[in-house]
């Protein structure tokens, strides 16, 4: 981070004593920071309230609340910031499980008394490059869906009106979808847009082409494998479902799925769990699963495929 960037990051210094409140305020200004400072736990949660904070410094041990429990309620959702500040937690114990506190409540790091500057330094440019990247992560993922959003899929007959509908009605719903159409007719746009506008759309969609992958690979492809499972099984592979877990597994060419397969999917789909090949024990998985076929599944039905 250069000065300009620093110079647009605001930090917040918290302790009740006002010898070391300003000595950190002034250590962090002549970095070229922005900083405001609280006399204690109260004082820190109400401009944390007031918006524009970037990462906090804390002491511990303040008489009015604990550093920690400010911490807590600072990391709450109930606070209503949904990219609450990074916060860095400087205690004079010393103590494993004051640090640990600490880590579990949301603390990105800690500082123990006494210490370098330097140290305080390195530990705030570490939680604002980690802010930095997950803005970045969250920036991506929404270039990522903008395309997927329905004004982006063009379409004005009622027809289409008709699909957006009730790609709105399924957004929301953890139903299983089948998407059918001729080739060249956007199924997958669909699917994405299912995906994008849903719950799930910060967790992985994961694209199969089911006609695309040999029969004899297909299984380990979906499934998964353990080490040892066949000749050249060297080590654990997750398989698809799992790489989906938590998001959306879409299954193109469903209508191409080999008759053996058809079952071990509806397990999946029935009982939300998977056995990949040579484990002894089935595994949950959290997947939605759309699919997609230019088949005529009633006919490859009667021919028995």
């Amino acid at each position: 981070m250069d000065r300009a960037e620093r110079s647009r990051t605001q930090l917040l210094v918290v302790d009740d004593d006002s010898a070391m409140r300003d000595f950190l305020s002034e250590s962090l200004m002549d970095e070229g920071y922005r900083v405001d400072v609280a006399a204690g736990g109260r004082a820190g949660i109400e401009r944390v309230r007031a918006g524009g904070v970037d990462l906090v410094v804390t002491d511990v041990k303040m008489p009015d609340m604990d550093g920690l429990d400010m911490l807590a309620e600072i990391r709450a959702p109930a606070g209503g910031d949904v990219n609450p500040p990074h916060v860095v937690v400087i205690t004079a114990f010393g103590s494993i499980e004051t640090a640990k506190r600490a880590l579990e409540l949301g603390a990105d790091d800690y500082i123990t008394k006494p210490f370098e500057i330097d140290d305080l330094l390195v530990a705030v440019e570490k939680a604002l490059d980690e802010r930095t990247l997950r803005r970045e992560v969250a920036r991506l993922r929404k270039e990522v869906a903008r395309p997927y959003r329905f004004e982006n899929i063009i379409g004005k007959s009622a027809p289409m009106q008709d699909v957006f509908a009730l790609i709105r009605r399924l957004s929301g719903s953890s139903a299983n979808v089948l998407i059918t159409g001729e080739s060249g007719t956007g199924k997958e746009l669909v699917a994405r847009a299912l995906h994008f506008n849903s719950p799930r759309a910060k967790k992985p969609f994961v694209a199969v082409n089911c006609a695309a992958i040999p029969d004899t690979l297909l299984e380990s492809e979906l499934f998964g494998y353990k080490r040892g499972a066949f000749t050249d099984a060297r080590t654990d592979h997750a398989g698809q479902f799992v790489e989906a877990d938590g998001g959306t597994l879409f299954l193109d060419e469903i209508g191409d799925l080999p008759p053996q397969l058809q079952a071990k999917l509806l397990r999946v789909l029935q009982e939300r769990e998977l056995r990949p090949l040579g484990a002894a024990r089935a595994e949950k998985v959290d997947v939605r699963v759309l699919s997609a076929t230019n088949r005529d599944l009633a006919q490859r039905t009667s021919e028995g495929a």
